[in-house]
């Protein structure tokens, strides 16, 4: 059985690795990406492309796990997203109670 053709978005992806990663290893990831999405939804391999993105991207930047910087933004993301969110939070909260004292009264 042949390979199906890989899509755009899969032959798109790999190009957010450094040059020499992607010329070593371009055609085992596009293959790899194809297989695993080969009975997936619609969402399937967008979400793919976007994972072998963010490898590229890790790479490039140097955010690997076994790397310092890596290591530190690992530690520092969950808190961060946590106090984000509780952010978003009283700040929704805060503006419902200011609209709700802001309303003119109604008899």
């Amino acid at each position: 059985m042949t390979e199906p053709h890989p899509s755009r978005v899969l032959r798109w992806a790999p190009r957010f690795h450094p040059a020499g990663y992607r010329a070593e290893h371009e055609a085992e990831l596009i293959a790899i990406c194809t297989r695993a999405t080969r009975d997936t939804g619609p969402l399937g391999r967008p979400r793919e492309a976007l994972d072998v993105a963010g490898h590229g991207l890790r790479r490039r930047t140097g955010l690997s796990s076994h790397r310092t910087a890596g290591q530190v933004v690992g530690q520092a993301a969950p808190p961060t997203v946590a106090v984000a969110t509780a952010d978003g939070v009283v700040n929704l909260a805060s503006a419902g109670i200011s609209h709700k004292r802001t309303r003119p009264y109604r008899p």
